[in-house]
């Protein structure tokens, strides 16, 4: 590692529960259903452009919540956001960091 990312690494690595709910909440999170639990979690609905139809925009829809919130996802569980009922399509375990998780979801 670069001298510069071995700092961070080792942050992430010293981060708890507890300091990643607080990252969610801060960071304006909202408790989401996964399959009838509440999990605080921060939700992302980006416009991206389609790989295989250029022009075509659809939306990358992502949530990141703590690992030990949601330890026995399967695809397509239901997922509920804001009233917005949505499906598990991917689960990425220590993305974008070891102890979180992030989920893409389809509607």
């Amino acid at each position: 590692l670069h001298d510069h990312r071995r700092e961070e690494v080792r942050e992430l690595m010293m981060e708890t529960d507890a300091d990643r709910l607080d990252a969610i909440q801060a960071l304006g999170g909202s408790l989401c259903l996964i399959d009838g639990r509440q999990v605080w979690s921060l939700f992302d609905e980006t416009p991206i452009e389609s790989l295989t139809a250029p022009g075509v925009e659809g939306r990358a829809t992502v949530m990141e919540c703590r690992s030990s919130d949601v330890l026995n996802l399967v695809k397509d569980m239901p997922v509920e956001v804001g009233g917005e009922m949505y499906r598990i399509k991917r689960v990425e375990r220590n993305s974008p960091a070891p102890g979180w998780t992030a989920i893409q979801l389809k509607r």
